[in-house]
């Protein structure tokens, strides 16, 4: 049994990760492909607002079976107008979280279809 760190140990772990990284790519492409075009088109419209307004970090939405997510790098700059993003994300139904690394905004599926249906 070997204890020591090998140059090949290291290579699958990077072919996983990159492996990894392509599902993930797919899983968000087949769930945006399965919401209706006026959902897209309003996510699509607030990320673009985090992203203007907001932070200057890239903004990645996440499309997944029971949420949409947006996750932001926090190494980069904050805007002095975030606070004014986040009261419109609130009032679509968002939850803000803080993580060591990012900071994520989450909306159920179902009550952020109900709030911009109406």
């Amino acid at each position: 049994m070997y204890t020591t760190w090998t140059e090949h140990d290291g290579a699958s772990t990077v072919n996983f990760k990159y492996g990894a990284m392509i599902h993930a790519k797919k899983v968000n492409a087949d769930n945006k492909s399965k919401t209706e075009s006026f959902i897209v088109s309003k996510l699509e419209k607030i990320r673009t607002t985090l992203q203007d307004w907001a932070y200057e970090n890239k903004v990645i939405l996440n499309y997944r079976k029971t949420l949409f997510t947006y996750k932001i790098d926090r190494s980069g700059y904050i805007k002095d107008s975030v606070q004014d993003v986040e009261e419109i994300l609130a009032s679509y139904g968002f939850e803000k979280e803080i993580t060591i690394k990012s900071i994520i905004y989450r909306v159920k599926k179902d009550s952020f279809v109900e709030l911009i249906s109406a």
